[in-house]
Order: structure tokens, then sequence, then C-alpha cells
């Protein structure tokens, strides 16, 4: 589904769909209570993983698609190594 979004709404307005996705879900989660609903959580972990998954999906292609062929798995694999160092770095700053 992000990839038929991506495709007709370009990479920049997929991406900041997915981060207002994102900040609406964990706004959401910070009100919740332990009173609430299961599907009142349901619903903002599903909105949490829709903004996820276009985030992700934007970024992979966006960087994949730019290298060249031969270089798309060492592209790829240093975007997710990207994606994993920059909150472990984050962490380890505070």
């Amino acid at each position: 589904m992000t990839g038929i979004v991506l495709r007709r709404y370009g990479p920049r307005r997929t991406a900041v769909v997915g981060g207002v996705l994102i900040t609406l879900a964990i706004l959401a989660m910070s009100r919740l209570a332990s009173t609430d609903a299961w599907a009142v959580s349901g619903v903002c972990f599903a909105l949490l993983g829709a903004g996820f998954t276009a985030v992700m999906v934007t970024a992979t292609g966006t960087v994949i698609g730019d290298a060249p062929a031969g270089y798309a798995g060492v592209v790829g694999g240093l975007k997710q190594t990207a994606m994993n160092v920059g909150p472990t770095v984050g962490r380890s700053c505070r």
C-alpha cells in the first residue's frame, strides 16, 4: 500500500504524512489511561505502525532507488546500519 502512495504522491509527502501519523500516535498514547478499552490502544498502535511503515518504505525506496544497480545491496545495508546506530548513539549521549 505504501508503495502505491509513494508512487502517487512522491517521497516528500509520504514521509511527512508518516511523520504526522507517528506524532499523533505518540500523543494519543501519552493520553491513554489504564481504564481505556483495549481497542483505543489498538488504534494508537495501528497509527504508529502505519506511520513507521510510510517513513521506512519511503527512506528505503529513496536511498536504494538512487543507487547504481551494482551497489543497491551495499547502500541498503548502510541505510539500515545508520537507522540502528543513530538511536544507539542518541541514547548514549544523554
